[in-house]
């Protein structure tokens, strides 16, 4: 009966190992050098040859087989620690060794586009390693401007690379809409490291739409009015400040954000970083901030015609209330009850629901 235990085990120690080195290959694989075709292909038929390992593994009792499953089992190791250490902090693995890099090249393209008859801009991009500042500006024009740098071993390979790379828009016009996608065309195979800095320039008087996903990124937006914005982002830093926007769904992965706005609707997420958030208390709203692992920072907008109402709570942690003006309607050592005074009466209201897991929640006076 033990033994069978045991055979049992160590066979599930097997599938375990080969589970977890094809997760962190998914992970870590480098797909920028793959045609985007090709992944689904690949991810299959690499699954299929680790169940198959695993499988001859399980079968073989030799101690060769022994020795293998030690160094798989290292391997795992290695990548796991390079897991958590990229978990806790908002750094990725290409940027760790991004210093091997000796050469680079640049090539830089504008685009400006008429707005005329044009009321909303539907803003579009997908990117790895990429800086985007979005800023409102007075002219009577859209103008983007795309920076793309190349880092690589040799200055031949970085100046091929930049050769062979577009960057090209994507503009598609629509009654009083035009759409707006931005994108780097680069070869398929290449093992560079490519950096791109995004520029876009939106006219006052113009509603933003924002569809946003990113990899190591640095977001600046400010000075922008806008009905919609979606990002989604992994490794690195998003603000917002001096912006109004109608609905508003952040999520970044191991990274800060610091944001400015006023919002209708707002769903905030943040896994393994930092929230600040000040309130701009121009229309009524709510706001919804989840975050684990991290700190929030809540600075409440002052405006005698604006009443709060606040659920904070957090697993393990603490709520801490700094705003005097405000009554504690229920309090216990991880979750707090505020709503301002005479909240009924006040024609505009904000309501906030925060929610961390391990951390901190600081409320004070914006």
């Amino acid at each position: 009966m033990y033994r069978n235990l045991e055979k049992g085990l160590i066979e599930l120690g097997y599938l375990l190992v080969m589970f977890g080195i094809f997760i962190l290959m998914l992970l870590y694989m480098p797909w920028n050098i793959f045609p985007i075709n090709m992944k689904p292909l690949i991810i299959i038929s690499t699954g299929i040859f680790i169940l198959i390992i695993g499988y001859i593994m399980m079968r073989v009792k030799s101690f060769l087989g022994f020795l293998f499953l030690r160094a798989l089992s290292g391997l795992a190791l290695i990548f796991a620690i390079l897991l958590i250490f990229t978990s806790i902090l908002p750094v990725s693995i290409p940027s760790i060794f991004s210093s091997i890099y000796t050469c680079k090249a640049e090539k830089s393209s504008i685009f400006v586009e008429s707005i005329q008859d044009i009321s909303r801009i539907y803003f579009r991009f997908e990117e790895t390693n990429v800086e985007l500042i979005i800023r409102g500006w007075s002219e009577n024009r859209c103008k983007i401007d795309v920076m793309l740098t190349v880092y690589g071993f040799t200055k031949f390979d970085v100046d091929k690379i930049i050769e062979e790379t577009k960057i090209v828009l994507y503009s598609n016009k629509s009654d009083d809409v035009i759409e707006l996608k931005p994108e780097i065309v680069s070869p398929s195979w290449h093992w560079s490291k490519m950096n791109v800095k995004t520029i876009l320039y939106v006219p006052y008087t113009i509603l933003l739409n924002l569809d946003l996903d990113f990899t190591n990124t640095m977001l600046n937006i400010y000075d922008v009015r806008g009905e919609r914005i979606y990002v989604e982002a992994v490794n690195g830093k998003i603000s917002i400040s001096n912006s109004s926007f109608n609905e508003v769904y952040l999520k970044l992965v191991n990274g800060k954000m610091v944001i400015k706005m006023a919002s209708q609707n707002s769903l905030i997420k943040v896994i393994n970083g930092e929230i600040t958030l000040n309130i701009v208390p121009l229309r009524s709203g709510k706001y919804i901030v989840e975050s684990i692992n991290g700190k929030i920072d809540l600075y409440l907008g002052e405006n005698e015609d604006v009443g709060y109402s606040i659920f904070a709570s957090t697993s393990i942690g603490e709520v801490n209330m700094k705003v005097s003006e405000l009554n504690i309607v229920e309090e216990k050592w991880n979750y707090m009850y505020i709503i301002s005074k005479q909240y009924d009466l006040k024609p505009i209201k904000i309501e906030l629901d925060i929610k961390l897991t391990v951390g901190k929640i600081n409320i004070d006076k914006g």
